[in-house]
């Protein structure tokens, strides 16, 4: 299977550690995974080298929601080479949701991990 994984950066936080634990597994059980990130910085860019995973990277020149971003996360998507796509970050679900309407190939797990006591605007938590 190939897995599309969507995260805003490869910084050193716990998500993104989360996820090329996840990565390393899945390549472990055979599949392959790639990653897309829009944000710097890459703190465990060589960790995901090590393990051989392709990360599309786009370089966002301001804080806040890219139609760039969006654009090119939705020709990755769109290429049909996916047969599932995960994200688990407040932006990166939004852009991740966004990108595949209407594209009926690659499934898509949208899921998010966060305290409720994390200070979030509610209009972004929706």
């Amino acid at each position: 299977m190939r897995i599309l994984i969507v995260i805003d950066s490869l910084g050193s936080g716990g998500a993104q550690k989360a996820k090329l634990s996840l990565a390393e597994g899945l390549i472990n059980l055979g599949h392959k995974v790639e990653f897309f990130t829009y944000k710097e910085p890459n703190f465990f860019s060589p960790m995901a080298k090590s393990l051989n995973i392709k990360v599309h990277r786009v370089t966002q020149n301001k804080n806040g929601f890219s139609l760039t971003t969006l654009v090119y996360l939705r020709k990755l998507i769109s290429s049909g080479k996916y047969n599932l796509i995960i994200s688990t970050m407040y932006g990166p679900n939004i852009y991740a949701a966004l990108a595949k309407i209407f594209i009926k190939k690659g499934s898509l797990i949208l899921c998010l991990e966060s305290s409720s006591k994390a200070p979030v605007p509610r209009l972004r938590k929706l």
